[in-house]
């Protein structure tokens, strides 16, 4: 179970917290220092504990070619398990971006990508037409960027959403970290050359396992 929560929205208690995802005080008292210290959350004593309010969100831009370049990277390095491979319905947010009918089929992959240990939790949802496209055997040999080229579906452009969640005991036994551990959460809307929906990814990693590095260009001096 997720929630998502706006800056300035307050979280549950630390009883309520324990309570939901089946673990001690002392857990959850860990998990929000991790948060506390990464500057997500303000702890106000005697009120609670409160989503920080966050910057404006000012997108960045990055190529497929990048992109891409270090997804080939990443497959080189690590071995791929693959844990669910079924179809069926697909949640409601994830129907409603493809813009597909209640009753749509899609196949659901949950793979896990390892290198000595868990590092990345991926969970791709395609339209059931896509998903036949490859294989089970496929799917669990091949990246599925790499499955989609051979198919013909080119992902020509999209959307990448980054944001920070805590490990539920099921993903907390995938990644092989703690219940309430946080979490780097990104998700990928990815679409074909004509625009249209082919593919919703969610990749969860141990937040100690990776980093944001951003290089910053100085302003050119005024002539």
């Amino acid at each position: 179970m997720s929630s998502r929560y706006r800056g300035g929205d307050p979280l549950p208690s630390e009883d309520e917290l324990a309570e939901l995802y089946g673990v001690s005080r002392i857990t959850i008292r860990a998990a929000l220092k991790h948060l506390d210290d990464d500057e997500l959350i303000d702890r106000r004593q005697g009120i609670g504990t409160f989503v920080r309010d966050q910057l404006p969100a000012v997108p960045m831009h990055i190529t497929l070619r990048d992109q891409r370049a270090h997804i080939e990277e990443l497959a080189r390095v690590t071995t791929i398990k693959l844990l669910e491979y079924e179809y069926g319905a697909a949640p409601a947010p994830i129907v409603q971006w493809f813009g597909a009918a209640p009753d749509e089929v899609f196949l659901k992959v949950v793979r896990v990508r390892s290198a000595a240990r868990p590092v990345l939790l991926l969970t791709t949802y395609t339209p059931e037409h896509i998903g036949r496209l490859a294989s089970e055997t496929d799917v669990r040999r091949e990246a599925h960027y790499a499955l989609l080229a051979k198919a013909g579906v080119r992902l020509a452009s999209g959307e990448q959403v980054i944001s920070a969640t805590l490990a539920d005991p099921i993903t907390g036994a995938r990644l092989g970290v703690d219940v309430g551990s946080p979490l780097l959460r990104m998700v990928f809307f990815d679409l074909n050359e004509h625009g249209k929906p082919v593919r919703y990814l969610e990749v969860l990693a141990p937040s100690s396992e990776f980093e944001l590095h951003m290089q910053i260009i100085g302003d050119k001096p005024a002539r």
